[in-house]
């Protein structure tokens, strides 16, 4: 069993690491849309 002291310092771990996926994720995200915006417009015009 793990101690009282090591649960938050896995969980801020964990924490660090879900929060640089989601703003990796996030930044995926931001790219494809700006693709998407500029097929759309290419291809529109």
């Amino acid at each position: 069993m793990a101690s009282i002291g090591s649960p938050p310092v896995d969980l801020t771990v964990y924490h660090s690491f879900e929060i640089q996926r989601h703003s990796r994720l996030q930044t995926s995200i931001d790219g494809l849309g700006k693709w998407g915006g500029l097929c759309n417009t290419n291809t529109g015009s």
